[in-house]
């Protein structure tokens, strides 16, 4: 049975099934490029060296960070200032596609990473799976808690095994 010239039924079929395939398919995404900063929320976490940072970044630029290094009142670090332009040029660029990133990325065991950035939170591990992009924004990251809490003690995070 011929549908539209020499076309038959099951061919058209197969060429309509073809056309809405090619339609969902997606190539590179194209990012928003992010101008201005969204509030930014990150916690290390890694247990067996009774480690922990939090760092929060405001929308301003205002860095809250607190770091422990251990049990006592004497193994926090806490330290607050204010970004400068180029870490926040690198921020920018960091987090440009966050929200394309899956929002967990599971590993079995320390160390554990959160990252929010606007209303995206990000939660991982060592994990392989884990993209470049979320080691991008958590490398920019760690600068910054560096920068921050460098005056006040050494701020090494403690090696992984």
């Amino acid at each position: 049975m011929k549908v539209w010239g020499n076309v038959s039924i099951r061919r058209m079929g197969t060429l309509v099934m073809l056309a809405a395939a090619l339609a969902a398919c997606e190539g590179p995404k194209a990012h928003r490029v992010i101008t201005e900063l969204s509030p930014i929320h990150y916690n290390y976490i890694y247990l067996f060296a009774n480690y922990e940072l939090l760092l929060d970044i405001g929308a301003d630029g205002t860095i809250t960070a607190r770091q422990q290094t251990g049990n006592t009142a004497a193994d926090v670090t806490r330290a607050t200032g204010q970004l400068t332009p180029d870490q926040k040029g690198e921020l920018l660029q960091a987090f440009t596609g966050w929200e394309d990133l899956l929002p967990n990325y599971p590993a079995d065991v320390t160390p554990l990473y959160q990252i929010t950035f606007g209303d995206h939170r990000v939660v991982a591990g060592n994990n392989p799976a884990v993209p470049p992009k979320f080691k991008q924004a958590q490398a920019a990251l760690d600068r910054v808690a560096r920068s921050i809490l460098a005056p006040h003690r050494a701020t090494t995070a403690p090696r992984q095994p």
